[in-house]
């Protein structure tokens, strides 16, 4: 179902150091305002409760008619099946979405310049009818063997947006519970369990691309989850935060020395939230 990585040791070589270098620069940018020293634009803040909690007893699984494109799945008139493609399509993603947000963050009267990469992103389909500053986060996510079926950058950049702030919603596995955590932890976003789904969230549009980089650096460790899964035949169960530690202990991190098993962001059991409007925070005025 994931697509699969160059074969060349150099395109492999090139994504690998690329989205190492995106998590770096990201991680440095904690401030809401501009990562570009002379830019004039400031990132819009979206004020929401940060919770990462996933209860993993029943999280939902489309069916295959249900995942495709066409069928609407999550209520999602626009809804498309992303499952086929691969992790460097992600990074192609992240990689175009860096440099708009630079040109806006760049440019002299930003509101233009996101009306015309707005305009420009229309014509060509450049990031799949997604909004930008999320579509690599939701292709990501499919590489990563997850469903997403619905996804807004809550008008980061303009616009009229439904969402309160950038958001996206999918089904996942719950052995790629951990993993996914881990990320929402490092990239600094909220992941939460609704309704027996997932929704990854944040103050800040920027959150998703960091999300979106985690994603794909742990791109190993996903394939290693997926492999190990319990195929179709074995003994039936929810398939338990062990099992998932037990499996990324076996890959081990190669890159630090040390089992993935280790210091990792638990997955509870117990419920979370109820909805999405849970998460808003009142704005205060100052």
């Amino acid at each position: 179902m994931v697509g699969a990585l160059p074969q060349q040791a150099t395109c492999r070589s090139a994504v690998e150091t690329s989205a190492s270098r995106l998590s770096k620069e990201f991680k440095q940018n904690a401030s809401l305002v501009s990562f570009c020293g002379a830019s004039i634009f400031e990132h819009k803040f979206f004020p929401a409760r940060l919770i990462r909690h996933i209860d993993t007893s029943d999280l939902a699984w489309p069916v295959r008619r249900e995942a495709t494109t066409g069928f609407g799945m999550g209520c999602n008139c626009d809804y498309q099946d992303f499952r086929r493609l691969p992790w460097r399509e992600a990074q192609r993603l992240l990689n175009a979405e860096l440099s708009f947000v630079l040109q806006i963050e760049k440019a002299r009267r930003p509101e233009a310049t996101c009306r015309a990469i707005d305009r420009e992103l229309f014509e060509t389909s450049v990031l799949h009818n997604l909004d930008l500053g999320i579509a690599s986060s939701v292709v990501a996510l499919s590489a990563a063997g997850c469903v997403p079926f619905s996804s807004c950058n809550a008008g980061a950049f303009g616009g009229f947006h439904p969402e309160q702030f950038p958001c996206v919603a999918f089904c996942a596995r719950p052995e790629t519970c951990v993993l996914l955590l881990e990320c929402g932890t490092s990239a600094s976003i909220g992941l939460a369990d609704s309704d027996r789904v997932l929704v990854a969230y944040a103050e800040d549009i920027r959150g998703m691309l960091r999300f979106a980089a985690s994603l794909i650096e742990r791109r190993r460790q996903f394939s290693a989850v997926h492999k190990s899964r319990p195929r179709a035949g074995r003994a039936a169960g929810v398939v338990t935060p062990d099992f998932t530690r037990a499996a990324l202990a076996r890959s081990g991190d190669r890159s630090s020395g040390r089992s993935l098993a280790k210091d990792r962001p638990e997955v509870s059991s117990k419920p979370n939230f109820r909805s999405l409007a849970e998460l808003r925070v009142p704005h205060r005025r100052r």
